[in-house]
C-alpha cells in the first residue's frame, strides 16, 4: 500500500497488475500465448482489469508506447530494443511463468525473457529476467541461498551493460535485481527482506516485488507476517462477509477519503466558513440533527469494499470523485445548519419552509419545477426543506458553479441569495454547537457486512415493493366502479400467458424473471383489492407497462445470492 498513489495497505501496483493478467493469460489459454497476454495488458490499461483500485495507475511511458504499438503492428512483442531502455518492471512477471513452467527449468527461464518482450526487449533487460527466473526455480526447489544467490549473480554479472559505468544502470532491470538479491541475501527472513527491498527507493516496487517472490519461495508463504496476509484486498467476499465492521480497522485518514475530505474543507475556506465537519465512517451517508458532522459509508474507505458494495448493489454511492464531492458539500449543508441552528431563523423558514415537517417516506417530485435547484438528481431537493436548504448549499458551495448566471431566470435563485445571506450572517462567528459526536461509529459497530447486506437488501425491496403498490394504484381502483367490474388480480391472472413472453422479448431477458414480478402484482393486488375501472383494453396496456417497468428495475437491481 501507499505509495504515490496511496493505495490501501494490501494494494497492489501496476507491475503485480500486470503480473496477474500474465498469470491469467497462462492458465487461461494453458500456455504461452503473447496475443492474450497483450489483449490483457490492454485492457488492464483501459478498464483497470486485475488492478487493485480498478483504475489503471503507474503505467509507464514505455509500456504504454509498447502496447499501442502491438495493437497497430498486430504484433505482440512490440517493446523497445533500445539497450538503453533497461525497463526494470519486466522482473515483476517473472513469477507466473516460472511457476508455471517450473517442471521445465532451461524452458522457465527463456519463456520469462519472452515474457519481457511485450513491454520491452533490450538484452540486458532479457538476461536479467532469466537470472531471477533460475533464481525463483532454485529457491521454489528447497535450494538453499548459497546456491541460488552466486547462480543469479553470475548470469547477472554476464550481463554488465556497457554504459555502467556511466550510471545508467542505476534505474534499470540488471540494477533493481542486483538490490532486491543483495536484500534478500543480508536478511534472515521474509519481512526484514522485504522491507529492506521496499526502503531502497528509485523502483522499490519492483526490488521489493523481485526480493519477496525469491524470499517467499526460500521461507515460503507460513514465513509472510500474519498481518500482511489477512490484508482486505487478499479476502473473498464470502470472508469479507464474515467480518464484524469493527474488526475491519478502517480509517479515513489513511484511505482515499482524506484527500476529497481535505477538498471540501477547501471549498468552506475558500468561501470563508470556519466551520470544518467532523467526518467517521459509518454503514451509511447522513448527518445527524444536532451534530456538525459527516458520516461516511464505510466501503468509500477501501476499493475492495467498494468492488462488494458494488457487487451486491449493483452501485456504490460515491463511488465517483464527482458524486463523492456533491454529497459532501450536500452533507456539508446539514452539518452547518445543525452548527448554526440556522433551521430556527426567520429568514431560512421564509425561503425553505418549516424543518419541523416530518420527513416523508416517499415523495413525489415535480421535474419541471424551477423552485428547487439540482445538485444530488432525483430533484432530491423537493423531499423536505431541510434537504432544499442542503442541496441549494450545496450549489452554492460548488467551485465556479456561476449559480447567479444558471439560476438567474428561476424562482430558485432567492434561495440561493438566502443561502449567501445567511453564510455572511455567520462568518468570523463561533458556531455554538461544536459538539464532535460519532452516530453509529464504525469501530463500535459489532454487526458482520453479511448482516448489514441483509437489512439492505431487505429495504431495497420494500422500497420497490412500494413502488410497485404506487403503479397498481394508478392503474386500478380500491372502489368497484360497476358490478361487473373484474378484480384486478383476476384481470392480471387471466393475461399471465400473453403478458409474460411479450414482456421478456420486450426487455430481453428470461420469461422466469418477468413471470416472478407479476405474480409479485397479482399477490399485491389482492392484498390491496384493487378492481378494473374503465374498459379492459386501457387496464392491460396499462398493465403492460407497469410489468415491463417494474421488471426492468428488478433486472437492474437483481441481487446475487449470498452465502449468509
Amino acid at each position: 500500500g501507499g505509495g504515490p498513489f496511496d493505495l490501501p495497505r494490501g494494494g497492489w501496483s501496476d507491475d503485480t497488475a500486470m503480473a496477474l493478467c500474465l498469470a491469467e493469460s497462462l492458465l487461461g489459454c494453458e500456455g504461452f500465448d503473447g496475443r492474450d497476454q497483450v489483449a490483457r495488458f490492454r485492457r488492464w490499461q483501459q478498464e483497470g482489469y486485475l488492478s487493485c483500485t480498478g483504475q489503471c495507475l503507474g503505467i509507464t511511458a514505455g509500456t504504454a508506447r509498447a502496447l499501442a504499438l502491438a495493437q497497430w503492428r498486430r504484433q505482440p512483442f512490440s517493446g523497445s530494443h533500445d539497450p538503453e531502455a533497461l525497463d526494470p518492471e519486466a522482473l515483476s512477471r517473472v513469477v507466473p511463468v516460472t511457476m508455471y513452467f517450473f517442471a521445465q527449468p532451461a524452458a522457465a527461464a527463456e519463456w520469462a525473457a519472452e515474457a519481457a518482450r511485450t513491454t520491452c526487449q533490450a538484452p540486458a533487460v532479457l538476461t536479467a529476467c532469466r537470472a531471477l527466473a533460475q533464481a525463483l526455480h532454485a529457491a521454489l526447489s528447497g535450494k538453499p541461498r548459497s546456491v541460488i544467490l552466486p547462480q543469479a549473480q553470475a548470469v547477472l554479472d554476464a550481463a554488465r551493460h556497457p554504459s555502467a559505468a556511466r550510471g545508467h544502470l542505476d534505474d534499470g532491470a540488471p540494477a533493481a535485481l542486483a538490490a532486491a538479491l543483495e536484500a534478500f541475501a543480508g536478511a534472515g527472513n521474509f519481512r526484514d527482506a522485504v522491507l529492506s527491498a521496499a526502503n531502497l527507493g528509485g523502483n522499490s516496487d519492483v526490488v521489493a516485488a523481485a526480493c519477496g517472490a525469491l524470499a517467499g519461495a526460500h521461507y515460503t508463504a507460513s514465513a509472510i507476517p500474519t498481518l500482511w496476509r489477512n490484508s482486505l484486498m487478499r479476502l473473498s467476499d464470502e470472508q469479507l462477509l464474515s467480518k464484524r465492521f469493527c474488526d475491519l480497522r478502517l480509517s479515513i485518514r489513511s484511505s482515499p477519503l482524506a484527500a476529497h475530505v481535505r477538498r471540501l474543507y477547501a471549498d468552506l475556506e475558500r468561501r470563508g466558513i470556519a466551520l470544518r465537519p467532523h467526518v467517521w465512517l459509518s454503514e451509511e451517508w447522513f448527518s445527524p440533527d444536532g451534530v456538525p458532522g459527516i458520516a461516511v459509508p464505510f466501503y468509500l474507505a477501501h476499493p475492495r469494499l467498494e468492488r462488494l458494495e458494488r457487487r451486491i448493489m449493483r452501485e456504490a454511492e460515491g463511488g465517483n470523485t464527482r458524486l463523492l464531492l456533491r454529497i459532501l458539500r450536500h452533507e456539508a449543508g446539514h452539518a452547518l445548519d445543525n452548527a448554526y441552528r440556522l433551521r430556527r431563523r426567520k429568514r431560512w423558514r421564509a425561503v425553505f419552509g418549516p424543518a419541523s415537517l416530518p420527513y416523508p417516506a416517499r415523495y413525489r417530485a415535480r421535474p419541471g419545477s424551477r423552485r428547487y435547484v439540482h445538485h444530488l438528481g432525483e430533484w432530491y431537493a423537493q423531499a423536505h426543506p431541510s434537504e432544499d436548504f442542503a442541496e441549494t448549499f450545496a450549489v452554492w458551495l460548488t467551485p465556479k458553479s456561476g449559480w447567479r448566471k444558471s439560476y438567474a431566470d428561476w424562482p430558485a435563485l432567492h434561495k440561493l441569495r438566502a443561502v449567501d445571506e445567511l453564510v455572511a450572517s455567520v462568518r468570523g462567528v463561533r458556531a455554538p454547537i461544536r459538539n464532535r459526536t460519532r452516530i453509529e461509529p464504525l469501530e463500535h459497530n459489532t454487526r458482520t457486512l453479511a448482516q448489514h447486506y441483509r437489512r439492505k437488501l431487505a429495504r431495497n425491496r420494500q422500497i420497490r415493493r412500494g413502488l410497485a403498490d404506487e403503479l397498481l394504484r394508478r392503474a386500478f381502483s380500491p372502489e368497484r366502479s360497476r358490478r361487473d367490474a373484474p378484480r384486478a388480480a383476476t384481470l392480471l391472472r387471466v393475461h399471465l400467458r400473453p403478458l409474460v413472453p411479450a414482456v421478456a422479448r420486450a426487455l430481453r431477458i428470461e420469461r422466469y424473471s418477468v413471470e416472478q414480478v407479476l405474480r409479485m402484482l397479482i399477490e399485491r393486488s389482492e392484498r390491496l383489492k384493487l378492481y378494473v375501472y374503465g374498459n379492459r383494453r386501457d387496464a392491460l396496456r396499462y398493465s403492460r407497462w407497469m410489468l415491463e417497468r417494474l421488471t426492468g428495475l428488478y433486472s437492474e437491481r437483481e441481487t446475487p445470492h449470498l452465502p449468509l
